[in-house]
Formats: structure tokens, C-alpha cells, sequence
């Protein structure tokens, strides 16, 4: 399943819970008051342990002319194979409405998420010790500002407890990444790509409040990144979250 896909797949998803528990919310609670308005403003900022999990093309690297004589062929080269853990952190800002127990969401979630990868190894062909011969290289970077604009639901069974979860894409994030010989401890480009990272983000929270209006908890989120011309990424992380509401 595509990025496309996926992204309808949850939007309709939420979109359908959202209007079942508004629904469900209009007839059955609107009248009663809380301690926390039916209308209102959260704000959130949070720590963010990922876990960044890449599928990016492998580039080759042909053996670098001045080493043809005695070496041949070329070597493959992916600076994000694998996984890699990494720390975010942003703000979130969103207007609730709702009734006592159920309100739909929508606010902006910006946060700081870039990447970079640098790897150096040596040409297959090259028996000499590692790293002391023909070199190649490859680097891959992502921007690092991530703007997404969400819609949710919370869920407050109490008024020291909520539930949320919520879902948007991920926008402005950009990445550029290079590839060639590294020579005399420098590296040579042979080729280049740069382009826009499309993308998504779901999120699931826990909220125990303190206060009225204060709060802490954890957040599980999951990302899905789609590199134009190079590949995908996925990300699963954890955060811990403080909580103002009003």
C-alpha cells in the first residue's frame, strides 16, 4: 500500500470516529457542565526517543579512473540502511469543542525531526586494509523545521484523565543527498538528488492531570516519509509530554 493510500485510509478512518462520537456526544451529554470547557485551547510541548527505520536506494559507485589499472567494477553504497534512533522535540498548539466526555480537535504541530547520515567505505575490489584505499562515500539529510496541521479526538472519562489521538500530514521537511569518490581524506560528488519529503503522522496519547489545567503523560507516534525519487522511511517514537489546557 502506497503513501496515498495510507493517508485516506487513516483521514477517513479518524474522520468517521470523529463524527460518530459528536454525534453520540450531541445526544446524549451536550448539557451537562464540567470542570473543563466544552470550548476551548491546549497547548503541548514534548521530548520525542524515534526510532527511524529507512528504505532508500543503494547508489553505485564505479572504481574511480585513476585506480582502474588495478581495480575494477564498482561498489554499492547506502549511508540509512538500517535503523537508527534519534530524539525530537516540539509544540503543539490545537481548539477543542465538544461536551463532557468527547471533543474534536485541530491545531498545528511543529517540531524539530532531521536527519543526517554519512558513510565511507572501500571498493570491493580493493584487498588493501580498510579505508587505506579506493574510497566512496555516500550522504543523506533532511531538513530539519516539520510543520503538520492535525484533526483528533480527546476522550476525558475524568477530569484527571484523557485520551487523544489524532492524525496529519507532515509538510515544509525537504532532503538533499549526495554520492561519490572519497579521496586523500575528501570526498569527490559524482551525483546528487534533492527534493521534498512527503509524509504523514498518527498519534495516541495518555494525559493524567495534576491540575485543572496542567498535565503530563506519553504520546506513541507513527510517522510514514515518502523521499521523492529515493525512497521511504517509517518512524515509531515515544514522548513525554506536558500539557496545558484551558
Amino acid at each position: 500500500m502506497g503513501l496515498e493510500q495510507k493517508l485516506k485510509g487513516a483521514a477517513k478512518a479518524l474522520g468517521l470516529v470523529a463524527a460518530m462520537a459528536l454525534g453520540g456526544c450531541m445526544g446524549s451529554f451536550g448539557s451537562k457542565p464540567t470542570d473543563k470547557s466544552a470550548i476551548g485551547y491546549e497547548f503541548t510541548a514534548y521530548l520525542d526517543a524515534t526510532r527511524k527505520k529507512f528504505d532508500v536506494k543503494e547508489k553505485y559507485v564505479p572504481v574511480h579512473p585513476s585506480d582502474a589499472g588495478f581495480l575494477s567494477g564498482g561498489t554499492g553504497i547506502n549511508a540509512a540502511d538500517g535503523a537508527v534512533g534519534d530524539v525530537a522535540i516540539g509544540l503543539r498548539g490545537a481548539l477543542h469543542a465538544g461536551c463532557e466526555t468527547i471533543s474534536a480537535k485541530a491545531g498545528v504541530d511543529i517540531f524539530g525531526d532531521g536527519f543526517y547520515a554519512y558513510e565511507v567505505k572501500q571498493q570491493q575490489s580493493d584487498s588493501r586494509p580498510n579505508l587505506t584505499g579506493s574510497c566512496l562515500y555516500d550522504e543523506l539529510s533532511l531538513s530539519t523545521l516539520v510543520v503538520s496541521p492535525f484533526a483528533g479526538l480527546r476522550v476525558t472519562p475524568s477530569k484527571d484523565f484523557e485520551l487523544e489521538a489524532d492524525f496529519g500530514p507532515r509538510l515544509l521537511q525537504t532532503y538533499e543527498r549526495e554520492w561519490g569518490h572519497h579521496r586523500w581524506n575528501s570526498p569527490q560528488k559524482i551525483g546528487e538528488s534533492k527534493g521534498d519529503v512527503d509524509g504523514a503522522r498518527i498519534r495516541c496519547g495518555l494525559i493524567l492531570y495534576f491540575d485543572k489545567h496542567f498535565g503530563f503523560g506519553l504520546n506513541y507516534t507513527h510517522d510514514w516519509l515518502e523521499l521523492k525519487g529515493e525512497g521511504k522511511a517509517a518512524y515509531d517514537g515515544v514522548a513525554l509530554v506536558l500539557k496545558v489546557d484551558f
